[in-house]
């Protein structure tokens, strides 16, 4: 019996210890990034929400305020560029997305110093969303 409360206690305190807030970011832009090569900048109205419901995830609305795309995370992890800007790479899997198939894991570059946000669905194809 007490091992199942020490286990209960433990799966409580790592739970409590991965919510996260929840916090939005607007972006005014957005291009696509094919091979590395940016494609011309296009006007957006880009609300997404991170860790909605304190539930780690990321959902994007456009502008009438229209669910576009919901993903869940399963990890996330510190980088930094060459140049030394850091940034989040969040792994997800797709739950709803007009730009690809649910279930599909896909990664997000998270630079909030520099107000990007990257959705990355491939080695050749990358979102860039900014202001």
């Amino acid at each position: 019996m007490m091992k199942k409360i020490i286990l209960f206690v433990m799966l409580l305190v790592q739970s409590l210890a991965f919510t996260q807030e929840s916090f939005i970011r607007k972006y005014t832009k957005y291009r696509f990034l094919f091979e590395n090569q940016a494609e011309k900048s296009k006007e957006a109205n880009i609300t997404v929400v991170f860790n909605q419901n304190n539930k780690e995830g990321i959902t994007t609305y456009s502008a009438s305020g229209k669910k576009v795309d919901s993903y869940e995370v399963y990890d996330i992890t510190e980088h930094k560029t060459k140049e030394g800007y850091k940034y989040q790479l969040i792994s997800v899997i797709i739950i709803e997305s007009k730009w690809t198939f649910p279930g599909e894991k896909v990664f997000f570059q998270f630079f909030d110093d520099l107000d990007i946000l990257r959705l990355v669905l491939s080695s050749e194809l990358t979102v860039e969303y900014y202001n």
